[in-house]
């Protein structure tokens, strides 16, 4: 099947969150799932991608042939989705993190940093809309002084 593979958007993923539990154990079919179920996440909240989001997730690809530009979205989106579960899963397991004072300061301070990357993740999801909503076949839209 031609389209753009599942993998393509994953690694860029996994290396922009830095999450080494992932990193380690890629080949886990838990961690596919998770990182299916995150994309699907990402593809929902694409606001009007300029190629079809099609999926095939049997498979893990997509129908077609994605630019870099929805990559890099998607990646973004992804992001954003991976950071408010980090959120909801440290809050629904705190008893988890009874340490969590000695490692890293206060609880508060702890859920005041995971709030902190979701917004910055959001933040960094409009700007890249900005920049995806205002280009021309992988270039971004450039005016020029004066009107031009």
């Amino acid at each position: 099947m031609d389209g753009t593979p599942f993998e393509k958007i994953f690694k860029p993923f996994l290396k922009s969150i830095a999450d080494l539990r992932w990193a380690l154990e890629e080949e886990d079919s838990e961690i596919i799932e998770e990182l299916i179920s995150i994309l699907e996440r990402a593809v929902f909240k694409f606001k009007n991608p300029k190629v079809g989001l099609n999926y095939d997730a049997n498979e893990e690809v997509f129908e077609n042939d994605l630019g870099n530009q929805e990559i890099q979205m998607l990646v973004i989106l992804m992001r954003e989705e991976y950071r408010i579960r980090e959120l909801d899963k440290w809050e629904n397991n705190a008893f988890e993190y009874e340490d969590v004072d000695n490692r890293r300061g206060s609880k508060a301070n702890f859920v005041s940093k995971l709030q902190e990357n979701i917004r910055l993740a959001k933040r960094d999801a409009v700007e890249a809309y900005s920049i995806y909503d205002r280009s021309r076949d992988d270039r971004p839209l450039r005016r020029l002084a004066g009107g031009g």
